[in-house]
């Protein structure tokens, strides 16, 4: 994990910040200029005048600076080091961090983040199984993901096409090319991602038959929906 220097260091280093890091009303602007960070050494101006100030207290700012670190600027290190400063860090703020490390293309430590998450007792929302999902299909844990399914239908998101396409996206990467269909066959609608991730699950398992016939069904096509199938047709 990176180095966070001292107190003192962070006071010194405060005189060099630029301009538009000085609130006025530091409540309404902190996201706004979170937003408008262009580079890490911004960020990290930033987190020093948040930290000098105590707003890096309020849960709610400290996670939209992990989600700064984690997603934008791609430092899932310190994105930590700051979620690890949260003293109770709630579902948004833990999300973020399994979001982060899936999009760094580190489903493990998004697994051990969502392990963490269920011990110590933090609810669970749509969008953390749908980067957990993301993570188990990376990993290729068709197992575990089987598993988080379950809890998926068991707190009733079983209908949500987000976690539909992540569920269909995840066995198609496994090689469950039946489970897959299944859960597009069970959805009650389906939007254009969905028939387009069902499409390329199809080529992806070496089934070309049932990925072209799907798209001779589609109701509506995308440029993705073209490009997967003429993918498939390259690699059938």
């Amino acid at each position: 994990m990176p180095y966070l220097p001292p107190a003192s260091s962070i006071r010194r280093h405060l005189t060099t910040v630029a301009p538009q890091f000085i609130f006025k009303n530091p409540n309404h602007n902190t996201l706004s200029i979170l937003q408008s960070c262009k580079s890490i050494q911004e960020l990290e101006k930033l987190h020093a005048q948040l930290i000098t100030t105590g707003q890096i207290k309020d849960t709610y700012i400290a996670t939209k600076v992990v989600e700064s670190f984690a997603v934008s600027a791609r430092n899932i290190d310190y994105a930590y080091r700051v979620f690890d400063g949260i003293d109770r860090p709630d579902s948004y703020a833990w999300t973020t961090m399994i979001r982060g490390f899936v999009e760094m293309k580190n489903p493990e430590k998004a697994i051990e983040f969502y392990g963490l998450m269920s011990l110590r007792g933090v609810q669970m929302n749509r969008f953390t199984f749908l980067f957990v999902l993301k993570a188990y299909a990376l990993r290729l844990g068709c197992i575990e993901g089987r598993i988080v399914h379950g809890k998926v239908v068991k707190v009733g998101f079983c209908f949500d096409a987000f976690l539909s396409n992540a569920l269909i996206h995840m066995y198609s990467k496994c090689g469950d090319i039946g489970a897959a269909y299944q859960v597009f066959d069970e959805m009650n609608t389906h939007n254009v991602v969905n028939w387009n991730t069902m499409i390329m699950g199809y080529f992806h398992c070496g089934d070309a038959d049932n990925g072209r016939r799907l798209f001779d069904e589609m109701p509506q096509r995308n440029v993705n929906s073209w490009n997967a199938v003429i993918g498939g047709w390259d690699v059938a």
